[in-house]
Formats: structure tokens, C-alpha cells, sequence
């Protein structure tokens, strides 16, 4: 965001490839106990999460979104529509989000686009990392340092902008003894 950010608490229903995001950049932990409930659904986690390290981010405060049998089912209808481009993970993922109170957080495009021409506001891993240095949640500098780790992962869609912009100000906001090696 810029200027100041809206920090109420809401629910973030995230998918998979922001909680990546976050791991890359070993803000996971951080960012699970911010000022907002980062979220997944039931489904999501069960397909993607629960073999990997599920537990673990559930012990760090990841909470688990159920999907009855009506929105599992708008799910499922939602991926028959558009499976060429999402998983049903993610249409999970935005089934949950259209919940009051909820939002979307997603790295991925095509989720992305689907969310915005439904009219929802989806935001990024960029917004979260905004929301959290505005709520003064992490400091700078671990922000700066974290983010740098994702921009620069072999596999990174951030935009180099942006990415650019937050560096620039996290590295401002780090006092000189504190960024000494």
C-alpha cells in the first residue's frame, strides 16, 4: 500500500505460493504472528500444506478455514470453469476469501486477475510486508533483509519496482549501527 495502511484486523486467506514467498524470505514466523489471521482453507491445506510442514505453521499460528459442503462445491464448479489456469486449491482459497472479513492473499496471476474481475480486491505479498512494517510488527531491517532473500530466489514474480521502493525505504528506516556487519 502506500501512505498509511488500513491495520483493523481481518482475515488474510492465503494460498500457497505467498506462505513460499514468506518462507524464502524467513518471515513465515513473522508474518503468522502479525496483527492479522493468515488463513487457508481446509482443503488447501489437506492438498499442499499438511505433508510439508503443516503442523509447524499451525504452531506458529497459521489457522485453517473450513469448507462446508456448499462451498466446497463452489469451489469445485469455480475450478470445472476455469481449470485451465487455476487449481482447485486456489479456487478454494477464493471461495473462502468471499467470506466477510476476508481477503484474498495471492502471488499467483491468474487468481489474481479471476479475484479482480469479481470485483474483490486480492493483494500480495508486498501489501503483507507493507501492513506489517506500517503495524510496526517487524523491524526494518528484517524486513529488508527478508525481502531481498525473496526478490532474489531463481524463481521470484515480484516486481522490481516495487521490490526496489520497500528496499529503499527499509534500508532508510535501519539505523547504521544496526545495519554494521
Amino acid at each position: 500500500c502506500r501512505g498509511a495502511c488500513d491495520t483493523s484486523m481481518i482475515i488474510l486467506v492465503a494460498d500457497t505460493s505467498v506462505l513460499i514467498d514468506l518462507e524464502r524470505g524467513n518471515l513465515l514466523e513473522a508474518a503468522l504472528s502479525g496483527p492479522d489471521t493468515i488463513a487457508v482453507p481446509d482443503f488447501l491445506y489437506e492438498a499442499e500444506l499438511r505433508d510439508y510442514n503443516g503442523l509447524e505453521l499451525i504452531a506458529q499460528g497459521l489457522q485453517i478455514l473450513h469448507l462446508d459442503d456448499t462451498a466446497m462445491t463452489s469451489a469445485q464448479d469455480l475450478y470445472n470453469e476455469r481449470r485451465d489456469v487455476l487449481t482447485l486449491p486456489d479456487c478454494s482459497a477464493f471461495v473462502c476469501s468471499q467470506r466477510p472479513d476476508h481477503q484474498l492473499l495471492t502471488g499467483d496471476r491468474a487468481l489474481r486477475e479471476h479475484a479482480e474481475a469479481a470485483g474483490m480486491t486480492p493483494h500480495g505479498v508486498l501489501w503483507l510486508l507493507d501492513r506489517l512494517h506500517d503495524a510496526g510488527s517487524i523491524d526494518p531491517g528484517v524486513l529488508h533483509d527478508g525481502l531481498t532473500a525473496m526478490a532474489g530466489h531463481r524463481r521470484s514474480r515480484l516486481p522490481r519496482h516495487e521490490v526496489d521502493i520497500r528496499l529503499r525505504r527499509w534500508r532508510r528506516s535501519v539505523s547504521p549501527s544496526a545495519s554494521a556487519p
